[in-house]
């Protein structure tokens, strides 16, 4: 009997190491699946980060386009708006230009009688006396 007792503990040993060893083994296995499905998952994670960044770059990129369009249209705003001014200036100071008063230097020059004055002879102008030199008329006669 000791014999089938000690068959008996050298089978359920056997069985016992066997099952601890397909445990061990479906436990490893269990642990690379595990891993595999961490990488997986990583690889995924970096997937959409890389995306995320690819779109946020092309945010950024249209922003500043955006930006530099804006820019563009004030400044070019700024220079209609600077133009216009300086053309109602030169539209206001060209009507508002003193225009000589005509009616005013005729009128002025009919009521003289005689010689006009200049800046060399003065306001009466020049005597006749001394432009005829003794004669009688102005033609020596």
């Amino acid at each position: 009997m000791s014999g089938a007792v000690t068959a008996v503990a050298i089978a359920g040993a056997a069985a016992s190491i066997y099952s601890s060893n397909k445990q061990a083994k479906a436990q490893a296995s269990a642990q690379k699946a595990q891993q595999a499905a961490q990488r997986q998952q990583m690889q995924l994670q970096r997937e959409q980060m890389a995306a995320q960044q690819e779109q946020f770059a092309a945010q950024q990129t249209l922003a500043q386009q955006q930006f530099e369009s804006q820019k563009a249209a004030t400044a070019r705003a700024e220079q209609a708006a600077k133009d216009q001014a300086a053309k109602q200036e030169r539209e206001l100071k060209k009507a508002s230009q003193k225009a000589p008063d005509v009616g005013d230097l005729l009128t002025g020059n009919a009521q003289r009688e005689g010689m006009a004055g200049t800046m060399l002879t003065g306001p009466s102008g020049v005597d006749e006396s001394s432009l005829t030199l003794g004669r009688s008329t102005l033609l020596g006669g």
